[in-house]
């Protein structure tokens, strides 16, 4: 990735799509995501993973999950989390798309 990005410098936002394996070394892995990103796009239907990827990429402004299909029960533990906590998020009415601001961030 940040091959990539040395060859696009203005690049702000970074997509990924999980195959199932962002639960695996997630440390290394957020830490990989490099500092001139400042939001995330992870089409994901793995709540487990959501929460550790917030959990863990401190320096970005926002991160929005995308989910392939219409559900309100996509996100329900993950809202349930948010709420716990205490972190702003928006969820479209659709229900595909969940951002999250950065508690550290939310006013850059």
């Amino acid at each position: 990735m940040n091959t990539i990005l040395e060859k696009a410098p203005d690049v702000r936002t970074f997509g990924i799509k999980n195959n199932g394996t962002l639960r695996s070394n997630i440390e290394v892995q957020c830490a990989a995501i490099s500092r001139q990103i400042n939001h995330l796009t992870i089409r994901s239907p793995d709540s487990d993973a959501m929460k550790l990827i917030v959990e863990h990429v401190e320096h970005l402004s926002t991160i929005t999950f995308i989910c392939d299909w219409s559900s309100s029960k996509t996100w329900t533990k993950m809202i349930k989390w948010l709420r716990e906590k205490e972190r702003k998020f928006s969820i479209t009415d659709d229900h595909r798309s969940l951002q999250i601001w950065m508690e550290n961030n939310i006013d850059k």
